[in-house]
């Protein structure tokens, strides 16, 4: 019988295309299956406020401490990752809460930098997996109870510059410029569905926030038409 002349199926090429690639990609594959077998586990808290003890109190949260949270007691229970917020609690003028997010911010960026040797800034999901397979901590850096009330962009893109990744969406206060907050009425006696939810400057915020990779804390957030949160941060 003469061996058959006729082109090969498109669900065979398919097949040979496929058997080729997996052949040609094996080394990298197999190198990718042994860097991830070798990378530490992740051990995440994703909610602290040390900094701002660091701001009003002076305290080196690497040195372990009685009550409270620290780095020192953290890392030896095995966190290597944490999100640190910032908190500008009592500075809710609309003009000072930039300002006193700044202050929170350098705070953070120096002491960061005292212990370069033990942490490291994260400002996406590779460069965290790096600084922990270096054996630090990988810290992101949060916000919440305001960033800008007024909800500028340049002024959250200079932030995004500086290292923000996590943002606290709604606010303590009552409702800003573009979103409303499920404690308007307890701290402002403030109607909790100003906007219904977010406005559209709100609207403009979260699409800048997705862009930038900027993860959206939906903490305080009302029921209505809560904002869409970012993908882009998930380690």
């Amino acid at each position: 019988m003469m061996p058959s002349t006729a082109p090969p199926s498109r669900r065979k090429l398919l097949q040979w295309l496929g058997t080729g690639a997996l052949v040609a990609t094996a080394p990298a594959r197999l190198a990718q299956a042994q860097s991830a077998l070798a990378a530490p586990p992740l051990l995440m808290d994703g909610h602290v406020h040390v900094v701002n003890r660091v701001y009003w109190e002076s305290i080196d949260p690497w040195q372990a401490a009685d009550g409270g949270w620290d780095y020192a007691r953290a890392r030896a229970a095995g966190v290597n990752c944490i999100i640190d917020n910032i908190g500008t609690y009592g500075a809710w003028n609309y003009d000072y809460t930039p300002k006193q997010a700044l202050r929170l911010i350098e705070t953070f960026l120096r002491f960061a930098e005292s212990h370069a040797d033990r942490m490291g800034v994260a400002r996406d999901a590779a460069e965290a997996r790096r600084i922990i397979a270096a054996g630090r901590m990988a810290v992101f850096l949060g916000c919440e109870s305001g960033w800008d009330h007024e909800g500028d962009p340049d002024v959250l893109a200079a932030f995004h510059r500086l290292g923000l990744r996590v943002v606290q969406f709604a606010t303590q206060t009552g409702f800003n410029a573009f979103s409303d907050s499920a404690l308007a009425q307890l701290q402002g006696r403030q109607a909790p569905d100003h906007y219904h939810g977010i406005n559209e400057r709100g609207r403009a915020l979260v699409a800048e926030m997705n862009r930038l990779g900027i993860l959206i804390d939906i903490t305080h957030g009302t029921e209505d038409r809560l904002p869409v949160v970012s993908q882009q941060f998930i380690p």
